[in-house]
């Protein structure tokens, strides 16, 4: 019997080498299992902090409404260089009247009311067919996308129509706020600031007809 020892000896420490072997190989299944998990929690959290960002690129902080990134960079996949467009596109440039006196005279923080209720007026008129956007300060910018600038006028006149029916008095007693409006649509060989021209043009005639 003594001499079955060296061999059950043997054995065991075989049993107990296997046994030793198959937990460190479950411990460093568990360890990749756990650092893959990881690394996809990150991956997924940096990919949605970059939709995020991307997001917060492209919006006016202000007003919610895309900024001019978010505008010019949707006009120009429309625009094409020397060639005529296949559908009609128009743009209508938007500008407070008379914006420096509000702010001079009731502060900017009233300002800043006075253009989130502006932008929320002009996402609702005209946000239908066309993508309404904050250039800066107190200008605005709607881009109409198959739509000429016949189409673009009425969406504008239901938009003066909102802007005058608007309560700016509950902001300040005896406050009224107007809107100049210049309209543009797109030509064979328009870039984004060959547009902008034509309707800031048209939208300082605006003003001045209105003195």
């Amino acid at each position: 019997m003594q001499g079955d020892w060296p061999a059950a000896e043997a054995s065991v420490r075989r049993m107990i080498e296997v046994a030793l072997l198959a937990e460190h190989e479950q411990v460093a299944r568990t360890g990749h299992m756990l650092a893959s998990g990881i690394l996809d929690a990150q991956g997924r959290s940096r990919e949605a902090r970059s939709c995020r960002l991307e997001r917060l690129s492209l919006e006016d902080p202000l007003t919610g409404l895309p900024n001019r990134r978010h505008f010019e960079r949707e006009l120009a996949s429309l625009l094409r260089p020397g060639q005529q467009l296949a559908e009609p596109l128009s743009i209508a440039l938007i500008d407070v009247d008379r914006f420096k006196e509000i702010n001079d005279l009731h502060s900017h923080v009233l300002g800043d009311r006075v253009l989130k209720a502006l932008a929320g007026l002009i996402g609702t008129q005209v946000r239908q067919g066309g993508l309404p956007a904050r250039l800066g300060g107190d200008e605005f910018v709607v881009l109409f996308r198959r739509a000429g600038v016949g189409v673009a006028a009425a969406a504008c006149e239901r938009l003066k129509a909102a802007v005058s029916r608007y309560p700016w008095h509950e902001l300040v007693p005896g406050m009224a706020v107007t809107v100049s409006i210049g309209l543009a649509e797109s030509t064979a060989g328009d870039t984004i600031e060959s547009l902008l021209r034509r309707s800031d043009d048209d939208m300082y005639r605006a003003k001045a007809s209105r003195g």
